[in-house]
């Protein structure tokens, strides 16, 4: 999340009329979507413009918020939507904040909840596919142009492969997708990138981001998962994962901001 599109007070109150809102703030998370916080007399809210996806992505990501949110999940919600423009929504607030560095109690709900999202969702219901080799083949080229050193760090990307255990999955649970309350989760956000992939690229994601280069954090958060899940991971497909998601999240960042890329590099090569 993050700022794109400027938005005001007044057009804020234009856009989602029966909520009058007192004030605004910019959000300052994330590199994806225009997001601001708001707040009125009765509480807080969340803003959104969608900047690049698809309309029908926008939909599926509604559709999943409802169907986790039905299964128990604590997820936002959409709770309105502009009638200028259906790229503007109005989700719930969640309370709480996002934590830099998780410990082992936060871990393991993180974890859970992922394995919970893995059972509840059906891959045929996607509309697009997580992690698509195509696009990989694109984002590597372009770091091929600007920097030959990087990409030969990040090429093996092209040649990694996730066939099966194909799932629902999120694709971005980063700590900072995710709030907790006196140590206890309130809630996972910023679904825009799910849609259909692997199970084993989503577990080694959020691994990579949630156990901070810790073994024993790393074959917690497995076991936590594997508890809680129908597929079973090895230790060998966790790492396997993370390797994934140090290299593709390198790639991205260096071709969008180039933020925290060199960092992602180092995690991947301390991977054991």
């Amino acid at each position: 999340m993050g700022v794109k599109t400027s938005l005001t007070l007044e057009k804020a109150n234009l856009l989602f009329k029966e909520y009058s809102f007192e004030r605004i703030v910019p959000s300052k998370d994330g590199i994806s979507d225009t997001t601001y916080l708001a707040f009125s007399s009765v509480g807080g809210y969340v803003i959104k413009y969608y900047e690049s996806a698809r309309q029908e992505e926008i939909d599926a990501e509604e559709e999943l918020l409802k169907s986790l949110y039905n299964h128990g999940l604590k997820v936002n919600s959409v709770l309105a939507e502009s009638e200028n423009s259906r790229r503007w929504k109005l989700f719930s607030y969640i309370d709480g904040k996002s934590i830099l560095r998780p410990n082992f109690v936060e871990i393991r709900q993180i974890a859970i909840f992922l394995a919970k999202m893995h059972r509840f969702t059906k891959a045929d219901r996607s509309v697009k596919n997580v992690f698509d080799a195509k696009k990989i083949k694109e984002e590597l080229q372009i770091v091929k142009r600007e920097n030959i050193k990087v990409y030969h760090q990040i090429k093996e990307l092209e040649q990694m492969s996730f066939s099966d255990k194909i799932g629902i999955i999120h694709g971005d649970l980063f700590t900072d997708n995710a709030k907790f309350v006196s140590n206890r989760l309130s809630g996972v956000f910023d679904f825009v990138e799910s849609g259909r992939g692997s199970i084993i690229q989503d577990v080694g994601v959020t691994a990579l981001s949630w156990t901070s280069g810790s073994l024993a954090k790393r074959n917690y958060f497995l076991n936590c998962y594997n508890s809680a899940s129908k597929v079973k991971l090895s230790r060998k497909e966790l790492k396997s994962g993370m390797h994934f998601g140090a290299l593709y999240y390198a790639m991205s960042r260096f071709n969008g901001q180039k933020l925290d890329y060199r960092e992602l590099l180092k995690k991947c090569r301390d991977l054991v």
